[in-house]
C-alpha cells in the first residue's frame, strides 16, 4: 500500500489545460480567462483523482506529503506564469488582500473540487462551468484602472446602509411599495424588463435603494406583485364559469380573451412576463424562476382540459398541462408580437387555431 501511495504522489502532474504562453493578443482578457480556463478543466487526464487519493491515503506521511507539495508547486508554477502573462498584457492587478498565487490556488482548488463532483455528479458540473467561475472571480479581484482597492470596496454594492446616511435621507412617499410598482412600469417601458435597474427604480420613487429591496428583493418581485391581483381575478372568472355551467371551449376562449386584455391593460409587466418566458429557469435568478412559479397562467386553464380530455371533448394526445402551457404561450407570443391588432382579434385567432386546429373541416 505504502508504494502505491508513493508511486501516486509523485506521479507527473498532468500538463494544465492553461496555455503557458496565452495568446495575449487578444484584447478581450474575458475570452482568455474563460477560454483558457476551460482548457484546463478538460484537460485533466487523471492527476486529480491520483492526488485525491494520495491524500487520503498517505497525507500522514511526511515523505508522501513532500511528493504531493511538490507536485502542487509544479502546478502552480505552471499556471501562475500563464496568469502572470494574462495581467501583464492587460495592465490588470489584484485587489487587496489577494495575490496572484493566492488566486492560483483559490482556482486550482476550485478545479479540483469541480472534478471531483463530476466523478460521481457530471450532470451538476457542465465542462463551462469552471471557465464561468474563474471569470467571476476575476471580475471581482482584479483592477484594470489601478485603483487599489480592497475587494470591500470593489462590493460596496453589498454593504449595509451607513446609519448616518439614513437619517439624513428625504421622506419616503406615503405609499412605498405603490410608488416602487408605479416607478417600475415606467422604468420597464423606457428600459424594457431586463435593462431596467433597481437603482434606477430607487432614485425616480424616492424609495432608498436598501429598502426597496426590503420589498422587493429583484425585478422579478415588483412585477409579482403588480401581476398578482390580476391573477387572482382571472383565477376567479375561471372558477365561475366552471361552477356556472359554461361548456370547456367557451371557458377558454373566455380566458384567453381576458388574458389578451391583460397584455394591454398592464403592458409593462405583461411584457415582462413575457419576455422571461423564453429565458431557461435553470440558469436563472430565484426571482425570475419565482415569477414563472407564482403567475403560472397555463395552472388556470389546465383543469379544464383534463376535464374535458376525460369526456372526450378534448384529444388526449398529450397531457392537459402541456395543452394549456401551448395554448398559453401561443397567446402570449401572439400579443407580444401583433400589438396593432386588439385582444379580441389576438384571442380569437390562438382560440380559432388551436381549438378548431389548422384542417378545414368536411362541410366547410
Amino acid at each position: 500500500m505504502d508504494a502505491l501511495v508513493r508511486a501516486l504522489a509523485s506521479a507527473p502532474a498532468g500538463t494544465p489545460g492553461v496555455p503557458v504562453e496565452p495568446d495575449v493578443t487578444v484584447r478581450d482578457a474575458r475570452r482568455i480567462i474563460r477560454e483558457s480556463a476551460t482548457a484546463d478543466f478538460s484537460a485533466d487526464d487523471g492527476e486529480t483523482v491520483r492526488s485525491l487519493l494520495a491524500v487520503v491515503l498517505g497525507r500522514s506521511d511526511a515523505a508522501i506529503a513532500g511528493e504531493l507539495l511538490g507536485s502542487y508547486e509544479r502546478s502552480d508554477a505552471l499556471r501562475l506564469r500563464a496568469y502572470d502573462r494574462i495581467l501583464g498584457a492587460h495592465g490588470a492587478t489584484v485587489r487587496r488582500p489577494f495575490t496572484v498565487a493566492q488566486l492560483a490556488t483559490v482556482l486550482t482548488a476550485l478545479r479540483e473540487g469541480l472534478l471531483i463532483r463530476r466523478l460521481v455528479d457530471p450532470e451538476a458540473v457542465p465542462d463551462s462551468l469552471y471557465g464561468e467561475t474563474a471569470l467571476a472571480i476575476a471580475i471581482a479581484a482584479l483592477d484594470t484602472r489601478h485603483r487599489h482597492q480592497h475587494i470591500d470596496e470593489a462590493g460596496a454594492s453589498l454593504a449595509a446602509p451607513d446609519a448616518d446616511a439614513a437619517s439624513l435621507r428625504p421622506a419616503l412617499p406615503d405609499d412605498p411599495r405603490r410608488a416602487v410598482i408605479d416607478t417600475a412600469a415606467v422604468e420597464f417601458t423606457r428600459h424594457t424588463f431586463y435593462l431596467a435597474t433597481l437603482e434606477g427604480m430607487a432614485d425616480a420613487s424616492g424609495v432608498p435603494l436598501d429598502m426597496l429591496k426590503r420589498l422587493f428583493p429583484t425585478k422579478a418581485h415588483i412585477v409579482i406583485a403588480a401581476l398578482r391581483p390580476r391573477f387572482t381575478a382571472l383565477t376567479q372568472s375561471v372558477a365561475d364559469d366552471v361552477s356556472l355551467g359554461t361548456d370547456h371551449a367557451t371557458v377558454i376562449r373566455r380566458h384567453l380573451l381576458r388574458c389578451a386584455r391583460l397584455t394591454v391593460e398592464e403592458r409593462p409587466f405583461m411584457d415582462a412576463l413575457i419576455a422571461s418566458i423564453s429565458y431557461d429557469t435553470a440558469s436563472e435568478a430565484e426571482g425570475l424562476v419565482a415569477l414563472k412559479q407564482e403567475l403560472h397562467f397555463p395552472s388556470l386553464i389546465e383543469p379544464v382540459i383534463a376535464d374535458g380530455q376525460r369526456l372526450g371533448i378534448f384529444s388526449p394526445a398529450e397531457p392537459a398541462r402541456e395543452f394549456a402551457a401551448t395554448l398559453m404561450n401561443t397567446l402570449f407570443v401572439r400579443c407580444f408580437s401583433r400589438r396593432t391588432l386588439t385582444p379580441e382579434e389576438n384571442a380569437d385567432f390562438v382560440a380559432d387555431l388551436i381549438l378548431d386546429g389548422l384542417r378545414g373541416r368536411a362541410d366547410d
